[in-house]
């Protein structure tokens, strides 16, 4: 019975250490993996860290050449219109002489001992009637760009992300003090008080009126510089003075790189088409597309009056919205 015993024993000693075997070895090999998923996840973040850091500085560089020269980005790479866009031309960003430039190609950058490849490539963006960007249909808004930065490294898919580049400097051109007698063609870098020709305008003291009620009226503004040689991109067009009910102040503008020929058109780049705030200090929308990267300009003044022909509007202000 006592040998029995002992057998019995030993047996069940056994099976413990076999069945302690088995779950040391289940629990090991989950320390194991877990260290070695670890390790794995450890890594991929790193590499994800660092091509963020690349987009982040490729992002940043272009941003800086977006607000320098605009055209770099419009028309890349070398600012010389059409240029080149789509997913199919890479640039990048090459720093000479203190100063980011666009380059046709792919960079190659090593963080912790692994190449990194990155790159750009840019779209046009089209705007609907609301003025937000739409996928489809819509107009082209050509101060605006859509950058898609990429990086890639060994055994990765692409890492992504867009960006929208706008030509966000503004400036201003300010006509006024105008004079009756002052004719002058330009072109001019400020305001002199002049204008080109008209016709039913009286300008009694610096301001711009009908002569008589009875008739409409219109005024030619004199040629005027922007001074940017690469061409602006013209904004908005505004007026101040008075607008009595019923009467209009509309306008037409135009542009363009040389100082010869004019056509002047509205909205929907026609000449039987104008540009019409809805009153004095209201600034209007130009269509930018018809005036994109034009250094000159000049506009076109239409007054009518009243229904009743008893009064006509008064301006004295004419505000010209523009990015260099």
């Amino acid at each position: 019975m006592s040998n029995m015993r002992i057998s019995t024993q030993k047996g069940q000693v056994l099976a413990e250490v076999l069945i302690a075997v088995v779950i040391a070895g289940i629990v090991i090999g989950g320390i194991v993996s877990t260290i070695g998923t670890s390790l794995i996840t450890s890594k991929k973040t790193k590499q994800i860290t660092a091509a963020t850091g690349l987009v982040q500085e490729d992002t940043e560089a272009i941003k800086s050449i977006a607000s320098s020269n605009w055209l770099t980005v419009y028309c890349p790479p070398a600012g010389s219109c059409p240029g080149n866009k789509g997913s199919s031309n890479h640039y990048k960003i090459v720093l000479s002489d203190g100063t980011w430039q666009v380059q046709s190609g792919e960079a190659t950058s090593t963080v912790d001992g692994l190449d990194y490849t990155h790159y750009f490539y840019l779209d046009n963006v089209n705007r609907g009637e609301d003025g937000g960007i739409v996928e489809s249909g819509g107009t082209e808004d050509p101060s605006t760009q859509k950058a898609t930065i990429m990086v890639t490294w060994a055994g990765e898919t692409n890492f992504t992300m867009s960006e929208y580049l706008t030509r966000a400097t503004s400036a201003y051109f300010h006509d006024f003090n105008w004079s009756f007698d002052k004719f002058g063609e330009g072109p001019y870098t400020h305001s002199q008080g002049t204008y080109s020709t008209s016709s039913n305008i009286a300008i009694p003291i610096s301001s711009i009126e009908l002569q008589n009620y009875t008739s409409n009226g219109y005024l030619i503004s004199s040629i005027f510089d922007t001074g940017v040689t690469a061409g602006a991109a013209f904004n908005s067009i505004m007026w101040k003075g008075d607008l009595p009910s019923t009467s209009h102040v509309r306008f037409q503008f135009a542009s363009s790189n040389s100082t010869g020929t004019w056509t002047f058109i509205g909205p929907n780049g026609t000449e039987t088409s104008y540009y019409e705030p809805s009153g004095s200090d209201v600034a209007i929308p130009i269509k930018t597309i018809y005036h994109n990267n034009h250094r000159y300009f000049r506009y076109k003044i239409y007054l009518n009056p009243t229904s009743d022909n008893t009064q006509g509007s008064i301006v004295a202000d004419v505000i010209i919205g523009y990015s260099p």
